[in-house]
């Protein structure tokens, strides 16, 4: 995991993180999108698929298909 601590607040820390671990369980595992969400701290489907894309720059699906 590449990140800068320095140059990060607390919370896209922890955003970052939680979307390492649906990264890898997203590969790993056969649960849907809405349980890694819940498992991983996000509230909803929604919201894993926001920070998501916006920090690895594809969405689950597209993450999935390359």
């Amino acid at each position: 995991m590449h990140f800068r601590f320095e140059l990060a607040t607390l919370h896209q820390y922890i955003l970052h993180c939680r979307v390492e671990r649906a990264k890898y369980l997203l590969q790993h595992r056969s649960l849907s999108l809405a349980d890694i969400a819940l498992q991983v701290g996000f509230c909803d489907q929604s919201h894993l698929t926001r920070s998501f894309k916006r920090i690895v720059g594809l969405s689950p699906k597209q993450f999935l298909k390359q």
